[in-house]
């Protein structure tokens, strides 16, 4: 056998899907990542060579950089489906790759290049990332994902604006704006794209289980006001991060997202891991939101725990849930977890609960919480590696 022709064969197959390389990169930042950020913060490892703080670099690169690459996974898979148009694969996929992996390099390591080189490097994946799923959305007429399309430009948007203060020397702090900004994208993307195929995977495996007359409701009033509260919150909180408004609607969109998760009757769903995960993951967001309610109009709760109810409960927790999902499907596998997968969702959400009580002062809960994400994210990337470079199943 050639190879030559053996590599290209393999950089062809990677590169057949979005799903492919971007969730190799999400595993790879996930555990990098968090690792170098414990060790940062027990102080046996250097923070990165740039001009960031440490929790500049931290909030940046697990939004932008490990969210970043499992949201490009996801979409770029996802678009050939809603759009019935081959899959964004080839030249153009490595070139959002490569823009990814620049982007961790220069936020890492700025190597003293001017700061408009380091935005425009930092944010080119957002922008092809964009470019691509419109390009595909409107070549198909698919207009009603154009919506998902206007969050992605957004993710851009807040990215070149974490940099103007050093581009343009602003006296006003850009970075804790464009982070409050993006994770609230993140949680509207959510609640957008969880509040599609929660209840309708949900509904697919109730039909197959003769349970049809016990499904989902389909959206309706409910899931847009719970929408509307969350674009409002979302405003509320980039604005006014520490208004007592904003606490009560925090509350309200909290309450809200747990409601129209119980809507969904995943408590039908629990035998199935692969869907009872969604469930959970998409109750974090809630739980996240109340939480976050709760510091904002009392001393109860500091504003961190919210934050990471949020970011590690509802985002990791539903980034290992969709991924996993999408990686069987798409190659040929069947939808099942098996054991390695049900210890890394079992410990993916323990570590979100030893987060929220570290932000509580609950003492040595921060490194467990690390520990249990590094576990979580070893135990996917063994499962999932070999699945993510690797030739398609025989669909048993």
């Amino acid at each position: 056998m050639n190879p030559t022709s053996s590599l290209e064969d393999q950089l062809r197959l990677l590169l057949s899907y979005g799903f492919r390389p971007l969730f190799l990169c999400t595993i790879v930042s996930a555990i990098v990542l968090v690792a170098w950020w414990m060790g940062i913060v027990e102080g046996f490892l250097p923070p990165p060579h740039t001009s960031l703080s440490p929790v500049e670099w931290h909030a940046h690169e697990m939004l932008f950089g490990f969210v970043g690459s499992a949201m490009g996974g996801f979409l770029l898979t996802a678009v050939a489906n809603w759009t019935a148009r081959p899959p964004v694969g080839g030249v153009r996929l490595a070139a959002i790759v490569l823009c990814w992996v620049g982007a961790r390099i220069v936020i890492a390591w700025d190597a003293g290049l001017p700061p408009a080189v380091v935005m425009l490097v930092d944010s080119s994946y957002w922008f092809l990332l964009t470019y691509f799923m419109g390009r595909e959305v409107l070549l198909a007429r698919n207009y009603r994902n154009l919506k998902v399309v206007l969050v992605l430009g957004l993710f851009f948007l807040a990215n070149l604006y974490f940099h103007f203060a050093d581009v343009f020397g602003l006296d006003t702090p850009t970075k804790p704006f464009a982070i409050r900004a993006t994770t609230m994208l993140v949680c509207l993307l959510i609640t957008l794209i969880a509040g599609r195929i929660v209840p309708a995977f949900t509904a697919n495996w109730l039909r197959a289980h003769g349970q049809g007359s016990s499904l989902p409701p389909a959206f309706n009033k409910y899931d847009f006001i719970t929408v509307a509260f969350t674009v409002l919150l979302a405003a509320c909180w980039t604005l006014y991060p520490y208004g007592t408004v904003t606490g009560y609607v925090a509350m309200l969109a909290g309450i809200l997202h747990i409601g129209r998760m119980c809507r969904w009757k995943g408590q039908l769903v629990i035998a199935e891991p692969l869907l009872i995960v969604l469930h959970v993951g998409y109750a974090w967001l809630g739980a996240g939101f109340l939480l976050l309610g709760l510091s904002l109009t009392s001393l109860a709760f500091p504003i961190t725990s919210g934050i990471h109810a949020v970011t590690v409960g509802a985002m990791a927790g539903l980034i290992l849930a969709v991924s996993s999902r999408a990686a069987l499907g798409h190659t040929n596998r069947a939808l099942t977890s098996g054991r390695a997968l049900l210890v890394a969702f079992v410990m993916i959400h323990l570590a979100a609960l030893a987060r929220v009580l570290a932000g509580m002062g609950v003492a040595s809960t921060l490194p467990l919480s690390a520990l249990l994400w590094l576990v979580a994210f070893a135990v996917f990337a063994a499962r999932f590696t070999p699945i993510l470079a690797g030739p398609p199943g025989d669909g048993r």
